[in-house]
């Protein structure tokens, strides 16, 4: 299933692979050299692993288990000698203690061809075997396994006789509680979640933008990314400056990144996450599209085309059905800031269109001695978690007169809090 899961994910991202299952390598011979030449080596095998992280098993043990014949299990077997000219080893079914738990062998003894397929290497040199029959070039791996990394590295160079693949170590990824996220601890968190929100490249963004540390993974990162990655994508096709050439060559390289090495010939239209999420929450049941296309063409955000908005909408009324309304990040108010949207607050209860709305702003700045276009910025960070959006007046009164001033009450309170 876990597979599966993966593969699936592969392909919605576009990635080119091609998968082999660890059984088949084995059963096609795909690392019978490798495990012919790791044997007639052990003892230099156990000797590096226990130079390496002091575990001296592989001293007096095989780093290959058997499928016992008789009960079909793997890891409760001990294969003790190596018979060279035969491709055999000898083994035993004792038991094994694994993470804590003993488990118990069926006491059968026997030989097996190692070139048969029913066995396997131990992960202390398992990974070398691959990487060399495999001419792999490039492998990252997480933090719990350096050690297991490390001593593969050694083996692949002084057994195998092969330059290890080039390494990149990431760390694990975290729930918003700070939990480990893994299967045991019941919060596994799939690409498949993230693509019913976000799109894949807003995916890849979060795995490839910070390697190291941990990392937050949840549906609460799909708005900043999904964001994040259309103005990296405004900055690799121009439509966004940066100062900084050196900041502007990483977003660039990045963003390709982002789309596997094939970036699209020109961009899609961009439209804050949070604004597709608050059209979606209001649209009349039934016409959905037709609704936050209507207001999103009136905003003026479809000016330049629709590329990728029938996929925004879907992210959007998909996160809609399932959640409810988008967590906009805390917005941090002065005391003067906040204090004229106390006065924006009052100004709209009394407005009654579009035109009302937007002439409140205006109002408020003046007699704040602010300036409209600081005003509306803060607006449109606390209402879209963007510092840009569409015209305050029209925002207003398709959203709701009601649920936009909720949003700026809850914004001063959380301020003072």
């Amino acid at each position: 299933h876990m597979t599966s899961l993966l593969l699936e994910a592969l392909d919605i991202v576009g990635a080119d692979y091609r998968f082999m299952s660890g059984n088949k390598v084995y059963k096609d011979g795909v690392l019978n050299d490798e495990i012919i030449t790791l044997l007639e080596n052990n003892v230099k095998v156990g000797e590096i692993i226990e130079e390496e992280i002091g575990q001296e098993k592989y001293t007096e043990t095989l780093p290959y288990f058997v499928v016992c014949e008789s009960c079909g299990r793997i890891y409760t077997t001990n294969a003790y000698e190596y018979i060279p000219e035969e491709h055999k080893v000898l083994y035993r079914c004792e038991g094994m203690e694994v993470k804590g738990r003993w488990l118990e062998g069926c006491g059968h003894e026997g030989e097996m061809d190692v070139l048969s397929g029913n066995g396997k290497l131990s992960w202390k040199v398992e990974f070398s075997a691959r990487w060399k029959a495999l001419d792999i070039r490039f492998e990252a791996y997480g933090k719990d396994i350096s050690d297991s990394v490390r001593v593969n590295d050694r083996i692949c160079r002084e057994i195998l006789g092969w330059e290890p693949p080039m390494h990149v170590q990431y760390e694990m990824f975290l729930d918003r509680g700070g939990r480990k996220i893994s299967k045991s601890a019941g919060n596994v968190f799939t690409p498949q979640v993230w693509y019913r929100y976000g799109s894949p490249q807003s995916l890849n963004l979060l795995i490839f933008k910070r390697f190291v540390g941990t990392k937050s993974g949840s549906v609460e990162d799909i708005q900043p990314h999904m964001d994040e990655l259309d103005y990296m994508e405004d900055v690799y096709f121009g439509r966004q400056k940066v100062k900084n050439e050196k900041e502007g060559e990483k977003l660039r390289g990045l963003y390709q990144y982002c789309w596997i090495m094939r970036p699209p010939e020109e961009p899609s239209v961009h439209i804050p996450y949070n604004l597709m999420i608050n059209l979606a929450k209001v649209a009349p049941k039934g016409l959905e599209a037709d609704f936050m296309r209507d207001k999103l063409d009136a905003y003026g955000y479809l000016r330049q085309g629709d590329s990728g908005l029938d996929k925004r909408m879907q992210y959007a009324l998909n996160w809609v059905e399932d959640f409810g309304a988008a967590e906009v990040q805390k917005v941090e108010l002065t005391n003067e800031e906040a204090s004229a949207i106390g006065k924006i607050i009052s100004a709209l209860g009394s407005a009654e269109d579009e035109d009302g709305y937007q002439g409140a702003v205006f109002d408020v700045a003046k007699g704040e001695g602010m300036r409209p276009g600081s005003l509306f910025r803060i607006l449109y960070k606390i209402l879209l978690g963007s510092p840009q959006g569409p015209r305050f007046g029209p925002y207003v009164e398709a959203i709701g007169r009601d649920n936009v001033v909720r949003e700026l009450k809850n914004a001063v309170s959380g301020s003072s809090a």
